[in-house]
């Protein structure tokens, strides 16, 4: 066998891996998840149960709130599905080296500027704080002690009441895990241990991309669904779970809070939903 053969069937047998771990016989993640989830996986993480094991450092700005990563020179922007993903879990640092316009740059660590911490520890000054006459200016160097989105006691009390596992069905995933607050924190979510879940990177993915839908509270079962309705894991239709993340992208564009947007959606399909996009979001927003 060539070693190109060798590579790709490495890679075939790394990707079938994955997914069997994942509990996804059916083909049911994509390829950008999977491709995700096993990046992650070759990054790894702190092994501690009360950090997050986010190894790729972004930007937040102070100013619009959009999140970057800052690579080769240029800032790509982060999707707002993925910031939000990172809301939940991750670590945060405060500005380093910021500059007078308002944007955090983060060190090459594990790191998210996201939301202050709720923490018993005293309060740190945070980039998401925004510069006052007595913060600002900042040093040049200035750096806040790190901090955890998740409150470290908590994200080990949730982990250990999981079980170390991802609570996806059928999902066997126990490294680079998640926690994931069932109440979005850009809407409010707090950290009750009841509204936090631990799910496995591609997972928590999923959730917040509209294509998997956790119901419950996580100290009781939680029950997951596809964007279509069907229960997780049955064999769901590609055009109506495609359909309903379109309509939750726009009803969210339009300043629906997502919660609320994936509501209507769920009515609207439950109603009797068509399947034309713009129909939808007409019976969506009947509904409203």
């Amino acid at each position: 066998m060539s070693r190109q053969a060798k590579s790709q069937q490495h890679s075939r047998d790394l990707q079938s891996a994955v997914r069997a771990d994942l509990g996804d016989d059916g083909g049911l993640i994509d390829d950008d998840t999977l491709l995700f989830e096993i990046a992650r996986r070759a990054l790894g993480g702190p092994d501690d149960e009360g950090r997050a094991s986010y190894q790729v450092a972004v930007t937040r700005c102070e100013a619009c709130r959009e999140v970057s990563i800052d690579a080769g020179g240029q800032s790509h922007p982060v999707e707002p599905a993925d910031a939000e993903r990172m809301a939940c879990d991750s670590q945060q640092l405060g500005r380093v080296g910021g500059d007078r316009a308002g944007r955090t740059h983060v060190g090459a660590e594990p790191a998210q500027t996201t939301e202050p911490a709720e923490s018993a520890e005293p309060a740190q000054p945070t980039e998401s704080t925004a510069p006052t006459e007595s913060t600002a200016p900042s040093p040049p160097n200035f750096r806040a002690r790190a901090t955890q989105s998740v409150p470290p006691a908590t994200r080990r009390k949730v982990l250990r009441r999981d079980h170390m596992r991802c609570r996806v069905d059928g999902c066997c995933s126990h490294r680079f895990l998640d926690v994931h607050h069932l109440d979005l924190r850009s809407e409010g979510g707090g950290h009750d241990p009841a509204r936090l879940a631990t799910l496995c990177g591609a997972h928590h993915r999923a959730v917040h991309a509209g294509t998997l839908c956790i119901e419950g509270d996580a100290d009781g079962p939680l029950s997951f669904r596809h964007a279509d309705g069907t229960p997780y894991g049955k064999r769901l239709h590609a055009a109506a779970v495609d359909l309903a993340h379109q309509a939750l992208r726009a009803l969210t564009e339009m300043g629906f809070k997502q919660a609320h947007a994936r509501h209507l959606i769920d009515a609207a399909q439950q109603a009797g939903a068509p399947d034309d996009l713009h129909e939808l979001l007409r019976a969506a927003l009947r509904l409203a």
